[in-house]
C-alpha cells in the first residue's frame, strides 16, 4: 500500500525499538516538503546521545550512530589525522580493516571479526609505523588468509598478487613450468577457465587431458574447478 507516495510496507519495517547499528528507533514521523513526503525517525544512540532526526532511507545504510563511531575512529587515528592522512589510501586501508573486524554493523564483520588485529594496530600511527604509506597501485593484504591482521602477516600487494592469494585458487603443476594457478595456465595455453570448466565438468575429461602436461598440485576431484 502506498500513502502520500510512500511505500508503507517499507515504513512498517522500521518498528519502534528496532536497532540499527548503535541506534534504537524511538519514534517515526513524516514531513511534507513541497509535493514530497519524507519519513524520519528519532533514535537513541548506545553512547547515551539522542538523535532527533534521521532520514528513514539512510537509517542502517549510511547512518548507524549519532556520530560517535566516526569520532572514535578519528580518535584511534591519533596525531596522524592532523597531518592530512585522513583522506589518504593508507588511512582508508587501515580504517577498512578496523571497520570490518570491530564494527558489528559492517557487512563483512561476521567474516572478518576473527581476523581482528591486536590493540596496537587499532591506532593509526602504529599501523603507519609498521606498514609505511601504501605504495601506488597496492592495497592491504594478509599473507596467510587464515591468520589475523598483524605486522608479520600483512603486506602491501597488487590486485594480481592478492588474487593469487585466494583460498579457493586451483593450483596446477607442470614439470617445466612449475606451480601455477589455473587462470595463468589458461593464459599460457591460449584458452580460458570457462572452456576448461566445461571439459572437466560437462565432458568428464580429466584435467591431465583437458590441459596436457598439467596436473593438480594435490590430487582432487573435478569439483575443484
Amino acid at each position: 500500500m502506498c500513502l502520500w507516495g510512500i511505500d508503507m510496507a517499507k515504513v512498517a519495517e522500521v518498528a519502534i525499538g528496532k536497532v540499527f547499528g548503535r541506534l534504537t528507533v524511538t519514534s517515526m514521523y513524516r514531513s511534507v516538503i513541497g509535493s514530497q513526503t519524507h519519513w524520519f525517525c528519532a533514535c537513541d544512540c548506545s553512547c547515551g546521545s539522542k538523535v532527533p532526526k534521521v532520514r528513514l532511507s539512510k537509517l542502517g545504510k549510511f547512518t548507524k550512530s549519532c556520530g560517535c563511531f566516526r569520532e572514535e575512529m578519528y580518535e584511534r587515528g591519533g596525531p596522524a589525522v592532523t597531518h592530512g592522512m585522513s583522506k589518504s589510501k593508507t588511512w582508508n586501508s587501515w580504517r577498512g580493516m578496523v571497520e570490518r573486524t570491530t564494527n558489528p554493523s559492517n557487512i563483512g564483520y561476521e567474516t572478518y571479526k576473527k581476523f581482528k588485529p591486536d590493540n596496537r594496530w587499532l591506532k593509526f600511527q602504529n599501523f603507519l609505523e609498521d606498514m609505511g604509506p601504501a605504495p601506488e597501485g597496492m592495497t592491504l593484504d594478509r599473507v596467510d588468509t587464515t591468520k589475523p591482521y598483524s605486522r608479520e602477516n600483512c603486506r602491501w600487494a597488487t590486485l594480481e598478487t592478492q588474487n593469487r592469494n585466494k583460498k579457493n585458487n586451483v593450483w596446477l603443476v607442470h614439470k617445466e613450468h612449475g606451480r601455477q594457478i589455473l587462470e595463468d595456465v589458461c593464459r599460457m595455453e591460449g584458452t580460458n577457465t570457462g572452456t576448461i570448466w566445461y571439459r572437466v565438468h560437462k565432458a568428464g575429461i580429466p584435467i591431465e587431458l583437458a590441459l596436457p602436461g598439467w596436473s593438480y598440485e594435490i590430487p582432487t576431484t573435478a569439483e575443484t574447478i
